[in-house]
């Protein structure tokens, strides 16, 4: 009788962890609109490789551990736009020197030009990408991806499944380049529209 509740009690648990899964709930449209917006990004088409990223160092257990170890340092258009406007609110006011206006406008931009991870993502937000991060190899659906070229060879850049906070607003995937690897963050902009947010760059050939 105890055997029988313990299978039912792992049972139960693994269909638990399934519906964490970001292809649950029919969330494949979102992963590659994602990708798409990660491709139009770039200039011509990339080549990607046709197996989702996986590593034994950038994983779930990684997530979890990002607010302490990646600084983001690239920004996406909706930041810039952000930081330029508030610059442009200081000298619209007529009563800052250029100086002053250089050394307010450095401190008011910097939560949006090199922002941190605890100003978007909250612990529950890192438990939930970290809980639902895949850590098998997926292949990818080449006739669901635009300005991206599929191919075998394991030296293109790969990208992991993406992974989401909460309330899906903030996506995360890692992106591994041939000689590099980021954590790259996009943001939801209507119903099922992303954009790109911002990157951290994790580990880079020297």
């Amino acid at each position: 009788m105890r055997n029988a509740a313990i299978l039912i009690f792992v049972f139960i648990s693994s269909l638990g962890c399934k519906s964490q899964s970001p292809f649950a709930e029919g969330k494949h449209e979102t992963i590659y609109a994602i990708l798409n917006v990660l491709g139009k990004q770039r200039e011509g088409n990339i080549n990607l490789y046709k197996r989702s990223f996986t590593s034994d160092t950038y994983n779930a257990k990684f997530l979890t551990t990002i607010g302490q170890k990646v600084q983001i340092t690239h920004v996406g258009r909706k930041n810039k736009e952000m930081a330029y406007g508030m610059i442009v609110s200081l000298k619209s006011l007529g009563k800052y020197t250029a100086a002053e206006i250089d050394s307010i406008g450095r401190k008011m931009a910097k939560p949006y030009l090199r922002p941190k991870i605890a100003d978007f993502l909250s612990k529950k937000d890192l438990e939930n990408m970290a809980n639902s991060f895949v850590e098998k190899p997926i292949k990818w659906e080449k006739n669901r991806l635009t300005d991206i070229e599929m191919t075998n060879d394991k030296r293109d850049m790969s990208v992991s499944v993406p992974v989401f906070n909460v309330d899906h607003s903030i996506a995360a995937l890692f992106v591994k380049y041939p000689n590099s690897v980021s954590l790259e963050f996009y943001e939801r902009s209507g119903d099922d529209n992303w954009v790109f947010f911002g990157s951290g760059l994790i580990w880079r050939a020297d």
